[in-house]
């Protein structure tokens, strides 16, 4: 017989959905603040001292590698390679062909007309940049041979040197080499041996006054004529050049030394330079070199995310563990991921490229938000994790961790009972001052100069004015688009003149005030275990909102002398009237914009009790036992604390009214009965709340309930204050 196998149990579709969500929210936040870690040194396999340190231990060269430059060195070095490379001009030979070929036709014409009659004349007109008394002693037999030839060698030899136009534009302020290109062949020169047009006519001038030496007129003819033909023949190549300059830099070499194996770099008790740092930085590149392949890369990295994704989780399984209603609202999660990477981005632009102190980064405005937003726990829980990132993106530095979670505590505990944005003046006085005194305590234990811990403390306080008003500029923002409700906005909603209430106080007289002493009962139970009594009070007073769409159906706003319309319906209809009132007051809160708390208890605030007047006269009239459920209010049962004491305080507000004569021991057997009773109908199941909650909540209704009906004075009427007195 085969053994039956262990039944398992698997978790249902959405959960897994909902924990699949929460992961890839995770590993997304990790990721992206993942990219923002320092890409330095700072995170090389080396224990790196400082400038200045005195070396502990002897460190010894465990192989032989290279001394790198630093990245200052190869700057200079680069920039003189830069500065010093070739310049290169192209020889045009297109341009010198043409100029000699116009050069021999000139000559050529001149031998021909030397026979014709005229010829002066033919020739001055062809060539009007030719004086008449040059072209007349060209037409002379027997110079002008001479002069030809010495024109042409001297433009010949002009043309193969190269000529630019002007060597100051040329070269501008570069005193560089110059390599000049003709046809594959390459012919380097010095900025003083380049041409221009003025230095090749001074060439040509000399050279006239040398083979001429005893003619001045033909010496002036053979100048005349060679600079007219002249023209420039070089053309600078920007390309050629920019490419030349980095095959410089290319074969700079990164190594300016080398350090042999066994050798020692740094002597125990020794002083750091800068020396021995090149050395040590050149041997934690030499050693994450060694690692090849695909761990090279890849371990950084992976280390990296998995740091961050180690302190989100904390922080995620605290929230789990401690917060689930926080855990289960994702938009929830969604708004502390965002003040995660906020925080981080902050901390990369503040330190990463501004260079500023760890101390401007706003660490604090997480607090504040997640404080006010969800509550004090997850406030402080936020705070320690925005610290251990902002210790981490600092080299793993404590000192400004510290100083993170500290102020970040403060700023908690200086945003609770925020019920007024003015008292956000509150906040930047407290966190100033944390940041001042534990910074100076810090920078004192790490003998910083204090000119540097002064400084330090003025970024903090800059920090400590600056964190809250960002909170007071992303508060509305996080409350619109996560449906958060802060105090603030509770605040706003307990204005009694908001056009709901006073329609309320016209239309429900019975209701309004109904609602105002349930207000009363919450406010003051919250107080007593510790929940949100604003909420509790604000969220009674909208809890029957839905009662206006038909009032007169309700005892409460009933009168004396008018028939009770619920004589004339049969109780199933009673029942869907009343039961009526919670969807309603669901659809009024929505019209009106009501935060989401507040229409939770809307809906929660009757659970799933049923209306025992209407159960029994419909088993008075014949029904049986099956039809309860139609005398049910549809749920859910409360799952907050508030919503269970605005549970509690309806129920004992409404029975109160029934007591002839309000004593404390009547009025403490009716609220023990009614708590009782709602505690073992399973309705408190949902919701957080203990035992010794529920003995507080029951002596803070009771002594509420005694004050609102504590006894008064009987006052004698004037005819008996009359005989009093005669008396």
């Amino acid at each position: 017989m085969k053994k039956a196998s262990k039944p398992t149990t698997k978790l249902p579709p959405w959960k897994r959905a909902k924990w699949l969500y929460r992961i890839i929210l995770i590993l997304i936040t990790a990721a992206i603040i993942s990219t923002l870690f320092p890409h330095s040194p700072l995170y090389q396999p080396i224990d790196m001292p400082k400038l200045g340190d005195i070396s502990r231990e002897d460190v010894i060269a465990p192989f032989t590698f290279p001394i790198l430059k630093s990245d200052q060195e190869l700057a200079k070095e680069t920039a003189e390679v830069t500065t010093t490379a070739p310049l290169v001009f192209d020889l045009d030979s297109k341009v010198t062909q043409g100029k000699l070929n116009q050069l021999k036709e000139f000559f050529q014409k001149v031998r021909e007309q030397a026979n014709l009659q005229d010829s002066l004349t033919a020739l001055v007109r062809d060539y009007p940049l030719i004086s008449p008394e040059v072209s007349e002693t060209l037409l002379q037999k027997g110079k002008g041979e001479k002069i030809e030839k010495e024109v042409k060698d001297l433009l010949g030899y002009l043309f193969s040197q190269g000529i630019v136009g002007s060597k100051k534009e040329a070269l501008g302020e570069k005193q560089r080499l110059i390599i000049i290109r003709n046809r594959g062949e390459e012919r380097e020169i010095t900025p003083k041996e380049l041409l221009d047009l003025n230095a090749a006519k001074e060439v040509i001038k000399n050279k006239a006054k040398d083979d001429f030496s005893q003619d001045d007129f033909s010496a002036a003819v053979v100048e005349e004529i060679s600079g007219t033909f002249l023209l420039p023949n070089l053309a600078f190549n920007g390309k050629e050049t920019a490419k030349r300059v980095q095959e410089a830099i290319g074969k700079i070499s990164p190594q300016k030394g080398l350090v042999l194996k066994n050798e020692r770099i740094l002597g125990s008790h020794e002083r750091v330079t800068s020396a021995h740092l090149e050395k040590l930085r050149s041997l934690a590149l030499a050693k994450s070199q060694r690692e090849r392949g695909f761990f090279s890369w890849s371990l950084p990295l992976a280390g990296r995310f998995l740091i961050i994704a180690l302190v989100i989780g904390f922080l995620f399984s605290y929230l789990y563990l401690f917060q689930r209603r926080a855990w289960d609202q994702f938009e929830k999660l969604v708004l502390i991921a965002i003040l995660l990477g906020f925080i981080s981005l902050s901390t990369y632009i503040i330190c990463g490229r501004f260079h500023l102190s760890p101390y401007l980064v706003p660490v604090a405005l997480a607090s504040m938000i997640l404080a006010i937003s969800l509550n004090a726990q997850t406030g402080i829980m936020g705070g320690v994790t925005v610290g251990l990132l902002l210790g981490v993106q600092q080299s793993f530095d404590f000192s400004s961790a510290l100083v993170a979670i500290v102020s970040g505590a403060v700023a908690v505990y200086s945003v609770l009972k925020l019920r007024q944005r003015h008292q956000f003046y509150r906040p930047m006085l407290y966190i100033s001052a944390t940041y001042v005194l534990t910074i100076f305590l810090v920078e004192t234990l790490k003998f910083s100069p204090l000119p540097h811990r002064i400084e330090l403390c003025s970024y903090g306080i800059l920090n400590g004015f600056l964190s809250p008003l960002l909170a007071m500029g992303f508060l509305p923002i996080f409350e619109r688009l996560f449906g958060i409700t802060t105090d603030i906005t509770l605040l706003e909603l307990s204005d009694l003149n908001r056009p709901i209430l006073r329609r309320m106080a016209i239309e429900a007289p019975g209701t309004y005030h109904h609602s105002l002493a349930v207000g009363n009962l919450a406010e003051a139970a919250a107080e007593a275990v510790g929940a949100n009594s604003l909420l509790a009070r604000v969220s009674s007073y909208y809890h029957d909102i839905g009662k206006l769409v038909k009032p007169n159906y309700f005892v409460e706003n009933q009168t004396q002398g008018r028939k009770n319309p619920h004589q004339k319906l049969a109780p199933t209809m009673s029942s869907l009237v009343l039961l009526s009132h919670v969807r309603e007051g669901v659809e009024e809160a929505k019209r009106e914009g009501l935060p989401k708390p507040i229409i939770d208890v809307i809906q929660q605030h009757h659970g799933t009790t049923t209306m025992d007047f209407f159960y029994e006269k419909a088993k008075q009239m014949g029904a049986d036992e099956t039809v309860r459920d139609k005398f049910r209010y549809p749920g859910p049962k409360p799952e907050t604390k508030e919503t269970a004491i605005i549970m509690l305080a309806d129920a004992v507000e409404a029975a109160s009214r029934t007591l002839t004569e309000a004593t404390p021991a009547r009025i403490r057997g009716l609220v023990k009965r009614i708590i009782n009773e709602k505690f073992s109908l399973g309705e408190l199941d949902n919701c957080e709340i203990t035992l010794r909650d529920l003995h507080l909540i029951e002596d803070s209704f009771v002594r509420v309930l005694t004050g609102m009906f504590h006894p008064r004075v009987e006052y004698p009427s004037p005819a008996e204050a009359k005989s009093g007195e005669k008396a």
